[in-house]
């Protein structure tokens, strides 16, 4: 079962992954460091002598693009996700603890100027997309604001660098196993692991066959995915 759309644009929205601001009229900025508030907002840091908190005081309307990273190269792309609305300053009363998650997930020098010559920004989200490479998908803002981000993206590439590289013989256990309905499978490679399942490509004979392995039930910690991999059923 494909991930949900909504999943894969919260996921990347959730404040591990850089934005790509997008204002109306103008070409794409750099990209600058978001959280994500508890209702899926994001938040930025801007200096406020930039072009997009400019832009904002003039009551622009912002797109916020977040791109995936395949953590390897032969990896599928999850796309990128959009998440478009108008941003606001953060009021004063709120803006300490935001500072403080900020500071936890984005350690960056801008924010010794907060309230001087910087400031955080939420974006009231009106609309929320993801580009892929089927298109563009329209997605329900409050299905987005409803999912939960998987937090095992941001050490995905981490956790397949593991599995390569420390447990060679999990992976034979596995390719043993596909090997009793493809006798022709050679090799295995990990492409992607997330909360869901890992995706492997198959090495055969004369073909490349993709598959995602689920997670056997219970499984809801990377330091489970060993076992489950080992013993694993395939769904092609």
């Amino acid at each position: 079962m494909p991930v949900d759309p909504a999943e894969i644009v919260r996921t990347l929205a959730s404040g591990h992954r850089p934005a790509h601001p997008h204002l109306p009229g103008n070409l794409a900025t750099e990209p600058i460091p978001v959280i994500a508030d508890a209702d899926a907002a994001p938040v930025i840091l801007l200096a406020d002598d930039s072009p997009v908190a400019t832009a904002l005081r003039g009551d622009a309307s912002l797109a916020l693009r977040f791109d995936d990273r395949p953590p390897v190269p032969e990896a599928p792309w999850l796309g990128s996700g959009w998440v478009c609305g108008w941003a606001e300053p953060v009021d004063v009363d709120d803006q300490s603890e935001l500072a403080g998650v900020f500071a936890a997930e984005h350690p960056v020098n801008d924010l010794l100027g907060l309230g001087d010559s910087h400031r955080l920004w939420r974006l009231s989200v009106a609309e929320v997309c993801l580009e892929d490479d089927s298109g563009l998908i329209e997605i329900d803002v409050d299905h987005y604001q409803s999912v939960e981000p998987d937090t095992w993206h941001r050490i995905e590439a981490s956790l397949l660098m593991d599995l390569n590289v420390h447990h060679p013989d999990v992976l034979d256990a596995l390719l043993h196993r596909i090997q009793h309905h493809y006798p022709a499978a050679r090799r295995l490679n990990p492409l992607r692991m997330d909360r869901h399942g890992t995706t492997i490509d198959v090495f055969c004979d004369d073909e490349v066959k993709r598959f995602l392995i689920h997670h056997r039930p219970g499984v809801t910690r990377p330091d489970q995915i060993l076992h489950s991999l080992a013993g694993c059923r395939c769904q092609h």
